[in-house]
This record gives structure tokens, sequence and C-alpha cells, in this order.
């Protein structure tokens, strides 16, 4: 398998979008991988330190066809306060350059 990555600095409301999208990608193209098993990978490559946190514990996603609620606070209650700073930013740049490409 392909480690499916998101862009560094992202909100947690978007890797959780980003981890549904690879998912149901991964679905489609007949894999069998559960969704916690897309969900952590994922986590894995972006934040690896959060990863190291759930790893091997109840709130591992690894081996289920979800995550949890509480994996979902407990790992939302650790990523960067800044990332939806970043995002916020990133996104406005992005479609200032659109804007100017449409121009």
């Amino acid at each position: 398998m392909t480690n499916p990555t998101v862009e560094p600095y992202v909100s947690y409301n978007t890797f959780i979008a980003d981890v549904s999208i690879n998912y149901e990608m991964i679905k489609k193209a007949g894999s069998a991988l559960r969704y916690g098993q897309v969900y952590f990978v994922m986590l894995d490559d972006l934040y690896p330190e959060i990863a190291d946190k759930i790893r091997n514990t109840p709130l591992d996603p690894f081996y289920h066809d979800k995550a949890s609620t509480d994996t979902h606070d407990f790992v939302e209650s650790l990523w960067p306060m800044d990332s939806i700073e970043w995002e916020a930013v990133y996104t406005k740049k992005t479609d200032e350059k659109e804007n100017k490409s449409n121009q």
C-alpha cells in the first residue's frame, strides 16, 4: 500500500475529510483496508509524535472500522493549534493565486 498523505499544517477537520476521501478511493479500488488503518497511517505520516501516543492503546483505530469518539477527542486535543491558522493563510493564498490566474 502506498501511504496516503495530506499536506502538513492542516486543521484536524481537514485531516478527517482527507482520511474519508482516501478511504473511499481505496475502498472503491477493491482494497480491504479498514478506515482505522487509513486514519492511523495518515496520522503517522503527518504527525508521527501524535500517532505514537495512541499506538497500541485502546485509542488506536488501526484494527477497527472507525475511529472512536475518544480517539477523535484525544488526537484533536494534541493537534497543533497553529495548523488551523496556517490553513486559513494557505487557503487565502491559494484563492489569491487562482483569482490572479483567472484574470
